[in-house]
């Protein structure tokens, strides 16, 4: 596989998309797809998860090659986008998500590397620098997959687990059964606003608080 290829830009809105998200999403409708990319009507005032698998089938009716998830509080320019569909290290995976961390404090990395016992998934207190990390579970921030994953799966794609795990962990433990490839990009690093802004800082070597969005960098 030699890129992305078309990308269909999906987004889940619960009530109202966030101010800084918005002006980031603009930008990107406005300067940074490319020639077969698509856009997908937003899903609207849906369970995330049934949000997620109508964007999914919707994609699944274009002809694109990718779906990029992008949630409606992440921060982000163009450049993210160019970067994760470019850099050629990613293009041996199936899946890949920009670095985002959690909205919850202490607002850790979202790298859910697996567990060498088997035993769930190793989350690390700073990520490491300038590299894709494999991982066990993706959530769908700033998130590429491409088609042949919907193809290879049973529907609904996402869906909550009887014990609790949510529908970008089944998604992603699904994937991971069918032999998919799951990464990190953390050359890609997203905001996420909550209503603050939080993203890895790695010349501070740690978390960055900015009230204002990244869209013009």
């Amino acid at each position: 596989m030699n890129s992305w290829g078309k990308i269909a830009v999906a987004c889940r809105i619960g009530q109202k998309p966030d101010g800084e998200f918005f002006r980031c999403w603009t930008r990107l409708m406005l300067g940074g797809l490319r020639d077969g990319d698509r856009v997908l009507t937003p899903a609207i005032e849906m369970p995330c998860h049934y949000a997620a698998d109508c964007l999914a089938k919707g994609f699944l009716n274009t002809d694109a090659d990718t779906l990029l998830f992008i949630d409606d509080d992440m921060v982000f320019n163009n450049k993210n986008l160019n970067m994760l569909r470019d850099d050629e290290d990613g293009l041996q995976y199936d899946v890949i998500m920009g670095l985002c961390q959690s909205r919850k404090p202490p607002h850790r990395p979202l790298i859910l590397e697996p567990n060498p016992n088997g035993a769930g998934f190793l989350v690390p207190s700073a990520p490491p620098e300038d590299k894709i990390v494999d991982v066990g579970v993706v959530g769908l921030g700033f998130t590429l997959i491409r088609r042949k994953v919907f193809e290879a799966m049973e529907e609904p794609y996402f869906y909550w687990g009887e014990k609790g795990d949510s529908e970008d962990a089944m998604f992603s433990m699904a994937a991971t059964k069918l032999g998919f490839k799951l990464g990190v990009n953390t050359r890609v690093v997203i905001g996420h606003r909550f209503p603050v802004i939080v993203e890895w800082d790695f010349k501070e070597n740690g978390l960055a608080y900015e009230s204002n969005g990244r869209a013009n960098k």
